[in-house]
């Protein structure tokens, strides 16, 4: 397929708009110990969305080979969720056996087509592999089982939840596709708190859970993610299994104000579906067909907090480390992806006086991204992402009835194949309080740079993107707040 055009606009619209009610009622028991709730929670909520994009795109594929000006997706989103439970907790001396019983109903509904607007004005309907006319409801009726058991030196938490579902999906478009399911998954989970002392903490948790695709994963035709990328699904009611386990250690001293914090974490997941991505210059395009699937991730963390008291100024330094694995279909080819990605963060919060404080964070993040072909059978580097932040708040106190704060943001970041780029935002706002009014009047400066435009990097297994978005200049506005 050729190139887009050098110059494309595209342009993304929605309006969400939901209404709810919940209702949810705790009484003890006359002895004091037990206790019984009732909730019940319900949702009708929209989402419309458009996407414009002009000028004309990939001919061939959405037009018969003839060119036109430009294309308009349309969706529509109506959802409705209740969720209402019974819940018994009882007291039995350091125990708390808690049982839990109830039903959920949930209905996602998906409208979407493509609109190509011919050169003579007229538009015409794309072809039906971009057209949803789909509807996704479950139903679920679950009794839970958990347990607290709190000692002088462990706290244990379990959780033995029982689920009967009931999965539909169909598609007026595509009736073929449409698939009903039924399973009663058990997705238990624990964690075991262990005190030694005040300092030490050490904390065992695990999981395990099954659930079945939402419509987010079954939707057959083709949606337009933006001008270049297209996902649909081959498959309805995806199957996903999670099994997780992770350790935490602390310790602490709080009158020296010390803080230790070390993490670890596995995560393996097991699904029946695949993503067989065809990529090119100009797009890609994601479909999603049946296959096993394992993925992993491992993750490691560490922080430590020192508190300075006689100087009033907190210092903190952290990190994170993740290594995730997984499987796709790249041009028909198999494909494993590692993702290696780190990121440190060092934050002080502190004050000259009493009424100057001022705190300062900065943040350095890389990812790397393998690539293991099979036909190729050898890994290879495929690239870095750098990203770096840097964030200083300074508030400054008159009196009780006046504050002034300011901000100054930086952000910097360096991708394969092109330049780095920085941008360094500041805003300002200035509070008067009026206690005896109940109100706050408040100068708000933003974009002090008259920045007009923001650049963005992004990088995944198969795509470098560098997207540039403009933005709100310079503005000043005065605010007026009133407490009832």
């Amino acid at each position: 397929m050729p190139n887009p055009p050098p110059s494309i606009t595209q342009s993304h619209t929605g309006n969400y708009t939901g209404l709810s009610n919940e209702f949810s009622m705790i009484r003890k028991l006359h002895n004091g110990r037990n206790a019984i709730e009732l909730f019940s929670y319900l949702e009708h909520n929209t989402s419309p969305q458009q996407l414009s994009i002009t000028p004309g795109l990939y001919d061939a594929l959405l037009n018969d080979g003839n060119p036109y000006t430009s294309l308009v997706q349309s969706i529509q989103l109506p959802g409705i969720f209740t969720s209402n439970y019974i819940t018994y907790r009882q007291m039995l001396g350091r125990m708390a056996w808690i049982s839990q019983a109830g039903f959920s109903y949930q209905r996602q509904e998906a409208e979407s087509g493509i609109s190509v607007w011919q050169n003579n004005g007229t538009p015409k309907p794309a072809a039906d592999s971009f057209v949803n006319n789909s509807s996704w409801e479950r139903t679920r009726i679950f009794l839970q089982e958990g347990l607290e058991w709190k000692e002088e030196r462990w706290h244990l938490q379990l959780s033995l939840p029982l689920n009967f579902q009931q999965t539909v999906f169909s598609d007026k478009s595509h009736p073929a596709g449409d698939t009903a399911a039924r399973m009663i998954p058990f997705t238990p989970s624990a964690t075991l708190r262990i005190s030694s002392g005040r300092q030490n903490t050490i904390q065992l948790s695990g999981y395990f859970d099954k659930r079945l695709g939402s419509l987010s994963e079954s939707y057959p035709g083709f949606i337009l993610n933006d001008y270049r990328r297209f996902t649909r699904h081959s498959t309805s009611l995806p199957m996903q299994t999670s099994r997780g386990v992770s350790a935490n250690y602390y310790f602490k001293r709080a009158l020296e104000g010390f803080f230790v914090n070390t993490g670890f974490m596995y995560v393996r997941n097991s699904s029946n579906t695949i993503e067989n991505t065809t990529v090119s210059n100009a797009l890609q395009v994601s479909d999603y067909v049946y296959a096993v699937n394992p993925a992993s991730l491992v993750s490691v963390s560490g922080s430590v907090n020192k508190y300075f008291y006689k100087k009033n100024t907190g210092i903190k330094f952290g990190f994170v480390r993740n290594w995730q694995t997984f499987r796709q279909l790249q041009n028909g080819l198999p494909m494993t992806s590692r993702n290696v990605s780190t990121v440190y963060r060092l934050r002080f919060d502190s004050r000259f006086t009493d009424k100057v404080l001022y705190d300062y964070t900065t943040s350095f993040a890389n990812t790397v991204i393998y690539q293991d072909l099979s036909a190729a059978g050898t890994k290879t580097q495929a690239a870095k992402l750098y990203l770096m932040s840097h964030e200083f708040n300074l508030n400054i106190l008159f009196g009780k009835i006046m504050y002034l704060t300011c901000t100054l943001e930086d952000f910097w970041s360096k991708m394969p194949g092109s330049n780095a780029s920085g941008y360094l935002f500041a805003d300002a706002t200035a509070t008067l309080r009026l206690p005896g009014m109940r109100s706050d009047i408040q100068l708000y400066a933003t974009n002090l740079f008259n920045h007009d435009s923001f650049r963005m990097q992004y990088i995944s297994a198969n795509l470098l993107s560098d997207s540039r978005y403009t933005i709100r200049p310079r503005a000043v506005m005065v605010k007026f707040h009133y407490r009832f």
